[in-house]
């Protein structure tokens, strides 16, 4: 009779979803408690059940210490329950350490049997009195010699993992200081390498680093911190867009400036043309899933983010795998890239339910974009070094050809003085040869010089030549208060002609356009340089304005008359201009008028092209006088 009672008592009490299995018991000395096998949990897919509801349903028992239900449309309810068999009332923190859940609701039994609710989570933010750091908390009041059933209702347009502790005040404020010490840690150490980022920036100014700093900033700084739920605990931002909605712009954004990085610090367009178009393609579906993030729906963008970015991120793996044959960097960007491929992949494989949530599985992404962040600096340090030692040894080997020239020269006057007398004819043909051999360098040397200035392909002058040549002719209009006019000149639509004709009838639009432009410009003090992939600058001393928009009209009208003939391929082109002019004034940046001329080219560009724009007279002085560069 007794275990037909006991059997009977088991049945209602499932019939009726309520449950007394596993209890947590309360004790004066103990830990922080995982509560997780402490738990049972039902799942609301029409996610309309009110509490009544609940309460009547099946519930099925954890089996780990920390719950995860990965992407999930459904709303979670957990049951617990808290037994305090201690003389005196307790209180207890219930903390729900992790950030990217929408509504975190406890449902906290009263006295007359009802229940009260508890609202947390970002949604709530601002409804919530008292913060603990950057998880959802919430103070339980445990009466003596009591025990208590509690209901946790979560849901969220993110993954959810529900690491639940059960902790003493003091416990908790422990656990506060010790994950802003990791989280200060984690940002000091990303901090340093965006610093050092920004300095090889500042002092190389080359583009791969604008990429890379992109990176750091929109992955590091924004992508993680937001997650982690960092600005909300710092500085009380409880607003959906920086609790939510910047996150997956954020992580599209870095996985896009990764792509870019990638491409060109492994100069995939000289060393690997194909795994360059691949790169293209990756950006441009980076790109496209930038946008997508910002109209989708957020759970739609959130999965799609995750497909896109394994999808891309291993792509970039490949690249370098491919590339780490024949090219060093390719290896040290491999080690470093797989390092933040294996700490996200454990994370990814936490948030698709293929892995437990612990601490490594939680924090792997960090710890991963942590030894990434330490690996490229070291790459890029690495590549700096090698690049020096380069110059260094080519440097050295041009001092030890002048020594031994020297040497040679040296030799050769004390035979000729020490042989005067006897072998006069041999000295005087020796002395010829020294002669020719001084001939010979000097004509070497003039050559050097026009290389150095002058654009291999078009026989212009190069961008070096203008930086230099440039401020003097300014500083000379500005001294003799005369007039001093450019023009910039643009292909128009030449990627179009590389890509439908191929790059070498590029090359020969660029070699037809320069004879043109030197053709129509012939003064010996006018200067025709090269000033970008497809741009020229022409810089006309002692010329009003209207005079170089003259000139910038001719140029225009035989250049849409020249063809460029290549094999069996004969195409015209058209250009676009921008035309500026002033006598210099004192203290007005020379850059003023490039950047007036640049402004008039790009107006030539909007109103259809194949056109002469005149820009108007600078007028703003600055201090400042940088050198443009056009990227």
């Amino acid at each position: 009779m007794r275990h037909f009672l006991l059997v009977a008592v088991l049945l209602l009490g499932l019939a009726t979803g309520i449950t007394q299995a596993n209890p947590l018991v309360i004790r004066d000395q103990q830990d922080v408690i995982p509560l997780g096998l402490h738990t049972e949990y039902l799942l609301d897919d029409s996610r309309t059940l009110t509490l009544e509801q609940v309460q009547a349903g099946t519930f099925t028992a954890a089996t780990t210490p920390a719950l995860n239900f990965g992407f999930t449309r459904d709303r979670v309810w957990l049951r617990f329950q808290i037994d305090n068999p201690l003389p005196d009332a307790q209180t207890r923190i219930l903390d729900v350490r992790y950030f990217l859940l929408d509504n975190v609701s406890l449902h906290v039994p009263t006295v007359g049997g009802e229940y009260q609710v508890q609202r947390n989570g970002r949604f709530n933010l601002a409804d919530v009195t008292e913060h603990h750091g950057r998880f959802y908390s919430f103070s339980l009041h445990l009466p003596a010699r009591s025990s208590q059933v509690f209901y946790l209702e979560v849901e969220s347009g993110d993954s959810i993992a529900l690491p639940i502790v059960l902790s003493t005040p003091a416990q908790q404020h422990r656990y506060q200081i010790r994950d802003t010490l990791f989280m200060t840690l984690y940002g000091g150490l990303i901090l340093s390498t965006l610093l050092f980022a920004l300095f090889m920036l500042a002092s190389l100014r080359e583009r791969e680093l604008v990429y890379y700093v992109g990176f750091l900033v929109s992955h590091h700084v924004l992508a993680i911190m937001l997650m982690e739920g960092v600005p909300t605990a710092l500085f009380g931002l409880e607003s959906l867009l920086v609790t939510r909605e910047l996150v997956l712009p954020a992580i599209s954004c870095a996985i896009l400036m990764s792509v870019l990085f990638m491409r060109n610090f492994l100069r995939l367009r000289q060393h690997n043309l194909t795994l360059y178009r691949v790169s293209q393609w990756m950006a441009g579906a980076m790109a496209v899933t930038l946008v997508l993030m910002m109209i989708l729906p957020h759970f739609v963008a959130v999965i799609l983010n995750v497909l896109v970015c394994m999808v891309v991120g291993t792509g970039i793996l490949a690249c370098c795998v491919l590339q780490a044959r024949t090219q060093r960097e390719a290896r040290h960007f491999l080690l470093a890239w797989t390092a933040g491929i294996l700490g996200a992949t454990f994370y990814g494989l936490k948030v698709f339910q293929l892995v437990p949530v612990n601490t490594f599985t939680s924090y792997s992404w960090h710890m991963g974009t942590v030894v990434e962040a330490i690996l490229f600096s070291f790459t890029i340090a690495h590549r700096v070094n090698m690049e020096r030692r380069e110059r260094l040894r080519t440097q050295t080997e041009l001092a030890d050809r002048e020594r031994a020239l020297r040497v040679t020269q040296e030799q050769l006057l004390h035979a000729e003085t020490a042989a005067k007398e006897e072998l006069e004819a041999r000295v005087r043909e020796r002395t010829r040869d020294i002669s020719r051999i001084l001939s010979e360098l000097e004509h070497e040397n003039k050559v050097l010089v026009e290389l150095s200035i002058n654009d291999g392909l078009t026989r212009v002058r190069n961008r070096r030549f203008f930086n230099d040549i440039y401020p003097q002719l300014w500083q000379e209009a500005l001294e003799q208060h005369q007039w001093f006019s450019i023009i910039m000149v643009d292909i128009d639509h030449f990627k179009g002609i590389n890509d439908q004709h191929g790059h070498l009838m590029g090359d020969r639009c660029l070699l037809v356009i320069a004879g043109v432009i030197k053709q129509l410009v012939s003064r010996p003090t006018d200067v025709v340089c090269r000033y970008g992939g497809e741009e020229f600058i022409v810089l006309l001393p002692e010329t009003d304005v209207e005079s170089a928009r003259w000139v910038a009209e001719r140029i225009r009208k035989r250049i849409s008359e020249t063809l460029c003939e290549l094999d069996d391929q004969a195409i015209t082109v058209t250009a676009s201009f921008g035309v500026a002019g002033m006598i210099p004034e004192p203290g007005l940046d020379p850059m003023k008028l490039i950047s007036v001329c640049d402004e008039a080219l790009y107006t030539s560009k909007q109103q259809g092209r194949n056109r002469v724009t005149l820009a108007g007279k600078p007028q703003a002085p600055s201090n400042v006088s940088p050198l443009l560069r056009r990227q």
